[in-house]
């Protein structure tokens, strides 16, 4: 939606100055939740900008079909009063559609939530699709009789549970899109997909198929509610930015800034062609950034969105070959984050402090890694090492508990200190080559620290590589064999209210010194322990057979 209202601008650079104008693009931020409807939710109805009228189809078949705003306490949901809906019995169907007044476009954001109880019974099936403006569908997320969730056939949860899920889609371009899931217990899900049917997202198709008529046919509805889509570049004037080299710098950006940020391509007339040093920083409400298509943005300063504590998605622009240190510091919420293909060097600290952070994608030219760019990143579950950089850089996942398993291929040479810092969680690490030389924290300070302090995991190696010994930095190590996950071991935690809840794999135990250790429990798959705080103070850990 284009804002007519024109805007004068002074702007300096160097001794020059400059008078502008410009027209302000303004985001649109569409809602629409249950609570609008009453009781009255209805083929036709309508209660939120941006949105076109719902459009109901049921097919009753065998069975029965049932739709409305319900409580969905009633099923153990917490979602309060929701849009729910059932298709019970054979040849049963519900669909409902809603298309938004206008596609998405690079950069726009979609959200909602969902919430479920029981399996959908047997033939039973539900959940939604997400369509094109022709209707044609761009991706399938389904539920079944079983407990898994699934997106075009392939599984994204092995659970499903009481939880509320929030579900995030931002497109990237037609083709591409990213999207990720939380709330369903301790389980999420982040991508970045490449779309079989390209297409601007235009529209949701929520769907109940055949639950099966049992007594607790209830609870096999399929419920959903608080609808946001961002749409539209942001307004110029949140930014303060001069003109160098016949391209917009954008310098600070407004401390007002909330919401969905699209960077514009333009301003001024002039394209973006950079973002300064701490431009975002402390910017607490903004949740996602991206970039407008056709943006060519070559460069972002460092911790240009440090302190972005409300940030849980970034899109960076295509254009950038490299990502400056400290670039998400602090970004406590920061869930995923999108790097182009042309990034060739990530700077220190990159990602430090982002807690909720789970994945990340390396690209495939990367040459240069930063020092402790993962640093107290807890929830990275994952991290594929490229070839190209032969040196693990010191502290790099320092305090990453959420890692289980890793591979590092045959061109590493060196384990620097500190990297893999009390990565309690960590099972096993994959070498592919010769055993990599290790520098301790002496090379740095006074204590002789290693790279792989307070980890429990067991160091496979290749059996035609040479130079190890049976402990390698601390490590017990092993020939990779047919079945190293025969061993395999975890620890995760999690809240329950006040209450700490550690779930594993293997025989747990505590210690208040590090030296004398109590076994908990023993367990082949996972397994909840409740902690009691206020014992005084314990560590805990996970040890195989």
């Amino acid at each position: 939606m284009k804002n007519n209202t024109y805007k004068i601008l002074f702007l300096t650079c160097g001794c020059a100055a400059w008078i502008g104008a410009c027209t302000s693009l303004a985001a649109t931020e569409n809602e629409d939740s249950a609570e609008n409807y009453g009781t009255t939710w209805i083929d036709g109805s309508n209660q939120g900008g941006g949105f076109e009228a719902w459009k109901i189809i049921e097919e009753a078949g065998d069975g029965t079909v049932v739709y409305g705003v319900w409580d969905s306490s009633s099923v153990g949901l917490e979602m309060g009063d929701a849009f729910g809906m059932i298709a019970c019995g054979e040849n049963s169907s519900l669909y409902a559609t809603r298309m938004f007044s206008q596609a998405m476009a690079a950069g726009d954001v979609f959200r909602f939530d969902m919430g479920m109880n029981y399996a959908s019974g047997t033939e039973g099936e539900r959940g939604f699709l997400l369509k094109d403006a022709s209707g044609v569908t761009i991706l399938k997320i389904t539920h079944d009789s079983t407990d898994r969730l699934t997106l075009n056939d392939t599984e994204i949860f092995t659970d499903f549970t009481l939880g509320t899920m929030h579900w995030t889609f931002v497109q990237i371009s037609v083709d591409k899109v990213m999207f990720y899931v939380t709330g369903n217990s301790s389980e999420t899900f982040t991508d970045v997909l490449d779309l079989e049917n390209s297409g601007w997202i235009a529209g949701i198709s929520f769907y109940a198929v055949g639950a099966m008529s049992d007594t607790y046919v209830e609870g096999c509805g399929l419920f959903f509610d608080n609808f946001s889509l961002s749409q539209g570049t942001a307004g110029t004037s949140l930014f303060t930015y001069s003109i160098e080299n016949s391209r917009a710098y954008i310098s600070k950006a407004s401390t007002n800034a909330s919401g969905n940020i699209v960077v514009p391509a333009k301003l001024g007339g002039y394209a973006v062609g950079s973002v300064g040093r701490s431009a975002f920083k402390d910017c607490t409400n903004i949740t996602s950034i991206s970039f407008a298509d056709q943006a060519s943005v070559t460069d972002i300063g460092p911790m240009a969105f440090q302190g972005c504590t409300s940030l849980t998605v970034a899109i960076l622009p295509s254009g950038l070959d490299h990502i400056s240190q400290g670039l998400f510091y602090g970004c406590e919420q920061l869930r995923s984050a999108v790097i182009p293909d042309g990034v060739t060097a990530i700077g220190d600290a990159a990602f430090a402090q982002c807690r909720q952070l789970s994945t990340i994608n390396f690209p495939a030219g990367l040459v240069a890694v930063g020092e402790s760019v993962f640093l107290n990143c807890r929830n990275l579950k994952t991290l594929d090492w490229p070839e190209a950089i032969t040196v693990v850089p010191g502290q790099i996942c320092y305090e990453c508990r959420g890692i289980s398993e890793l591979e590092l291929p045959a061109t590493i040479s060196e384990i620097r200190y500190n990297a893999f810092y009390n990565c309690c969680g960590l099972d096993y690490i994959h070498f592919l080559g010769d055993a990599p030389a290790l520098q301790s924290a002496s090379a740095i300070t006074e204590n002789p620290i290693y790279p792989f302090e307070n980890c429990t995991a067991t160091a496979y190696y290749e059996e035609a590589t040479t130079d190890w010994d049976s402990i390698f930095g601390g490590l017990t190590t092993a020939i990779w064999g047919n079945d190293p996950d025969s061993e395999k071991i975890s620890l995760q935690y999690m809240w329950s209210g006040d209450q700490l809840v550690l779930i594993y794999v293997g025989n747990l135990q505590s210690t208040s010194d590090w030296i004398n250790w109590e076994t908990l429990g023993s367990a082949q798959s996972e397994t909840a322990y409740h902690v009691s705080i206020g014992d005084g103070c314990c560590f805990y850990r996970v040890v195989g057979d």
